[in-house]
Formats: C-alpha cells, structure tokens, sequence
C-alpha cells in the first residue's frame, strides 16, 4: 500500500512539474517583461458634451492595462495640441481640467493624453467643440 501512495505521488509531481513548464512556455519563459505587458487609453470623454466660452471643461481617461503595468505605475501627460491656448490643470493625472477659452464662432481645442509605464506608452487625442 505504500509503494502505491509513492507511485501515485510521483505520478502527480510529475504532472505538476510539466504544467508548470507548459504555462511558463506558454508565457514566454516567465522572465522579465512578458508579451502579455499592456498599456492602452480605451476612451478620453470630455463634459460638458458642448461646452460654450467661459464654461468649466473637464476631459477624462479611462485606461487599461495589464501584465507587470498597475495603476499606480502610470504616468499621464496631457498637452494641449491646437486651438486657442487654454491653461490645464491636472495634467498629470487621469482627469484634466481647463476653462473654455471666450470664441466668437465654434472653434476646436485638441487635447492629447500621453500614458506610460514600465517603458511602455500609448497616446490618443480628443477634440472638444466650443460654442460661442
């Protein structure tokens, strides 16, 4: 009876040891950054949907991510592109604000979010439409 407890238990290990290395093969060795390492912006929303001159403007992030990246190891960079110049504030974080600049027609200011973490970077755009 205990050489079969033996057998079974070796028998097991065994399979063990060989889902192990199938799962790290399968990761790319388990080493390091692995390929699975992601960062990206899913969608930059901004309110209010029509913002007019002198309104208070707030442009948002969602942002996802995966492997060895986390939350706290991102880093956001928001810079204005184009339109008339507008002063961010928070642009080093998920949700930047800024003051609807005074238009005399619908103008367009561009916003750009840079995230990035563990050597890994996305960037994406947002045109926010201000009224009169």
């Amino acid at each position: 009876m205990t050489l079969n407890f033996l057998a079974s238990r070796r028998i097991f290990m065994s399979i063990g040891l060989a889902v192990c290395v199938l799962a790290l093969s399968a990761c790319g060795g388990g080493s390091g950054t692995s390929s699975s390492d992601g960062l990206s912006i899913d969608s930059l929303t901004y309110s209010p949907s029509t913002p007019s001159s002198g309104d208070p403007v707030s442009a948002v992030a969602t942002v996802s991510y995966t492997g060895t990246v986390t939350s706290s190891g991102i880093t956001y960079a928001w810079t204005q592109t184009s339109g008339p110049s507008v002063s961010l504030t928070g642009s080093s974080a998920a949700t930047v604000y800024f003051t609807a600049p005074t238009v005399t027609s619908s103008t367009e200011v561009v916003l750009k979010l840079t995230i990035s973490a563990n050597s890994v970077s996305a960037a994406k755009s947002v045109t926010i439409t201000v009224s009169p």
